[in-house]
């Protein structure tokens, strides 16, 4: 059974197949890397891979207690703008990785 989560998608979007990223997750807090062509991506569809991560898009470094988390197996569709902002960190004790693509029109 796929786990996706996609909330208000417009009909059209279409993956990019540019951005293929993948981000190991390790203790430090990291931010997503760069989008390729920002003006054609609209929506970040990732999946955490393997183990669990939280998050924080608020300015403030997530730390492995505090933060949102983000369940290991589960994808999520976010807007550009949210996923530039964030930052990553990983949750249990070993990396995590995230697979990232990017939805444009």
């Amino acid at each position: 059974m796929n786990n996706m989560r996609v909330v208000n998608l417009e009909n059209g979007l279409v993956p990019s197949g540019e951005d293929l990223i993948e981000v190991t997750v390790s203790t430090a807090a990291i931010f997503p890397p760069a989008i390729t062509d920002p003006e054609k991506t609209r929506y970040i569809r990732f999946h955490v891979e393997s183990n669990p991560v939280r998050y924080r898009s608020d300015g403030t470094s997530p730390t492995a207690s505090v933060g949102m988390p983000l369940a290991a197996g589960e994808t999520y569709t976010w807007r550009r703008e949210r996923w530039l902002t964030t930052e990553f960190i990983r949750s249990g004790a070993a990396d995590a990785k995230l697979i990232a693509e990017t939805l444009g029109c």
